[in-house]
């Protein structure tokens, strides 16, 4: 079997694959044939053709098993809902709202009906080759019914082009292109406000002075938690001490160059003094930044150190917007629909080990549960 196409082997394999398994030439369950004879099938290297079963794996639509050999995984059920999760340039260290994401995927908060493909993608280069690869990847999967993805990563040329996918997408949050902010036509928002809940705390423990590190203004949640502070901060008679680091870290693949740049600023920090107050964190707790010799020591302080948080306990209502959401569009993808939400937000105290809840702009102690 020869391959004709000018794409890359490897892509066309996993293609020729993808169709036998959807065409039912391949049955769920049954046992593919050995690298190696794939390999002489298609005239391709048996590195080529691990390469493919890699991307099929990933797709959920094969499942490697050490020793017995590649079957084919079991397909959705009739009337499941097949959601592909997009999660694009997210890390699971760097955002609370990662970890939470993929829990729609898993019980308890899983619904009768879906199944999932979950997709964690880190942008390392500024031209987007892997988006454009990511979307060839969904438009090659016909049984994707709706993809779910975050907006914060996306401007309208990348909105653009995932509204020409063959599925309708749903967006949670907001994208931090102040340009694109308005253009996902199906989305989950979260209304609270974390900046609200962190000034909560500190009027409560009647602080005078704060620390606050926090990514740059470049995404637009973040430059409007930092406003929200330093405003809150102003009226409230409590000196801020502000350190911004640059969002594009988060993509940053050389893990040594994150370090430096989180220790200049902690040094900055230490050096004035200013670790010796209350420190704030938003979007800035993770292994590179906590594993810093001055965050360490100040850790094991009983100076308050805090960081508002997204817990699993709830997030019930983002789960329920969202199956409700995706339901919706699936049905009506042409509707243009918004589920709007607020989650209750718990603020970590990792200095004194106290944690409160802010709901409905109340705060109260989470010390008991």
């Amino acid at each position: 079997m020869q391959l004709l196409t000018n794409t890359s082997k490897t892509s066309q394999v996993a293609s020729r694959l993808r169709q036998m398994i959807k065409k039912d030439n391949l049955r769920p369950g049954s046992r593919l044939a050995g690298t190696r004879q794939l390999a002489q099938e298609f005239n391709v290297s048996a590195k080529t053709v691990k390469c493919a079963m890699d991307l099929l794996q990933e797709e959920g639509l094969v499942r490697c098993e050490h020793g017995r050999g590649i079957f084919v995984q079991p397909r959705a059920q009739a009337g499941e809902i097949e959601v592909y999760i997009m999660l694009w340039g997210m890390r699971r260290e760097s955002c609370n709202y990662f970890q939470e994401i993929i829990k729609l995927a898993y019980p308890p908060a899983l619904q009768p009906g879906y199944a999932f493909t979950l997709r964690s993608v880190f942008k390392d280069t500024d031209d987007f080759k892997h988006f454009d690869q990511e979307l060839a990847r969904i438009e090659n999967s016909p049984h994707i019914r709706c993809v779910l993805t975050s907006a914060a990563q996306y401007n309208v040329e990348h909105f653009e082009k995932l509204e020409q996918l063959h599925c309708p997408v749903v967006y949670f949050g907001d994208s931090k292109y102040e340009e694109a902010v308005d253009y996902p036509r199906h989305r989950i928002i979260d209304t609270a406000d974390k900046a609200q809940a962190c000034l909560a705390v500190l009027k409560h423990l009647q602080e005078k002075e704060v620390t606050l590190f926090v990514p740059d203004g470049s995404i637009v949640f973040y430059k409007e938690f930092t406003r929200t502070v330093v405003m809150g901060a102003s009226q409230a008679g409590i000196k801020l001490n502000l350190f911004e680091v640059p969002t594009s870290l988060f993509a940053e693949m050389d893990q040594n160059k994150v370090a430096k740049v989180y220790a200049r600023q902690i040094d900055k920090a230490h050096t004035g003094g200013q670790l010796d107050c209350p420190v704030m964190l938003y979007g800035m707790i993770n292994p590179i930044f906590l594993a810093n010799s001055h965050i360490q020591q100040r850790l094991t302080s009983t100076v308050p150190f805090i960081e508002p948080q997204l817990a699993s306990s709830s997030m019930e209502p983002f789960y329920r917007a969202t199956f409700d959401l995706i339901s919706s569009v699936v049905d009506a993808p042409g509707e243009i629909q918004t589920r709007s939400i607020c989650n209750d937000i718990l603020v970590q105290d990792l200095g004194t080990e106290h944690q409160y809840w802010f709901k409905s702009g109340v705060l109260e102690s989470a010390d008991s549960e």
